[in-house]
């Protein structure tokens, strides 16, 4: 399949078009947040599911009810708020259960407005596209029931199966759905081009990073021949999961942290300055990784007790 969305494509946002919807086949459709963050659609014969649930700064669901009337399931990959706060939207949510904590801290007017400072960078206007005061004070999760998704969980939307493989790293809690019908797999923020690895809510530790890498193990080994992840030109090739593993032991065994502090400023990163500002890169395949020194530390104590393996 061909790439359907470039950078150079990005719309001019406005009050109509904060969220935009992209056929990418009969099965799945992309909204677009922002020129963000990316949902996805997918269209079974029995039922549809949402994958994640973006920002919330709009009801969305119409451009959902015009391509199906099924019931839609939501699922999110992780917790963080441009992935979840659109849950209010909906009665019941699935995420993996170790990001709930993430999930609520989000649902506040402080990290909402840390959203929308962070907009300003791409669309100077978002204070006057976006209803601010209603979005910082009358919006919550609170009316959204999560349930949670586990490993090996299946989601059955009639001639279509989404199944639920957990890879932890980013946060703790993050999973990937895999379509064995469609070769497809969605990852949220697990990998992507100029990946942004390992970072958690206020740049705290997340998943020990041996972990990370069975995950990317575990799904190398699927038929996949599309990755769907949530920011970044889409889809990728099933190397993009090769890539993300290489780049991943490149940096265990090449890391320097005066060299990887030059790259990012520690002040940076989305979140607290002091924690995440670490960036290492991968020029071998044009990829790049952030990352907190407390990974680090994980990874090599973990290899230290392991004979120098990283899984």
């Amino acid at each position: 399949m061909d790439k359907i969305i470039y950078p150079e494509m990005r719309r001019q946002i406005n009050k109509d078009n904060i969220v935009i919807r992209i056929k990418a086949d009969d099965w799945l459709y992309v909204l677009d947040d922002m020129n963000t963050v990316r949902m996805f659609l997918v269209i079974g014969n029995e039922k549809a599911l949402l994958i994640d649930a973006g920002f919330g700064f709009v009801d969305f669901r119409p451009l959902i009810k015009e391509v199906t009337d099924l019931p839609v399931t939501v699922v999110c990959t992780h917790g963080h708020d441009d992935h979840i706060l659109g849950c209010r939207f909906f009665d019941e949510a699935y995420l993996g259960e170790e990001d709930l904590p993430l999930c609520t801290s989000n649902d506040n007017p402080a990290q909402k407005e840390k959203q929308i400072a962070a907009m300003r960078k791409k669309t100077p206007d978002v204070d006057t596209i976006v209803d601010k005061e209603n979005y910082l004070y009358n919006t919550t999760l609170k009316n959204c029931n999560f349930k949670f998704a586990k490993d090996g969980d299946i989601f059955d939307l009639g001639g279509i199966t989404l199944e639920v493989i957990p890879i932890p790293g980013h946060t703790l809690g993050s999973i990937a759905l895999y379509c064995k019908e469609k070769k497809a797999i969605f990852v949220g923020d697990t990998m992507g081009k100029n990946h942004m690895l390992h970072y958690g809510q206020a740049l705290e530790i997340s998943a020990e990073p041996q972990y990370f890498i069975r995950g990317l193990s575990r799904i190398s080994k699927l038929d996949v021949e599309t990755v769907w992840p949530a920011h970044g030109d889409l889809p990728a090739g099933p190397e993009l999961i090769t890539d993300t593993r290489d780049m991943f032991v490149s940096w265990t065994k090449n890391y320097d942290i005066a060299r990887d502090m030059k790259i990012t400023p520690l002040d940076s990163v989305f979140g607290t300055p002091g924690g995440a500002g670490y960036q290492y890169e991968y020029p071998e395949k044009n990829m790049k990784m952030s990352y907190h020194l407390g990974h680090l530390e994980q990874i090599l104590k973990y290899m230290k007790t392991h004979d120098g393996a990283i899984e």
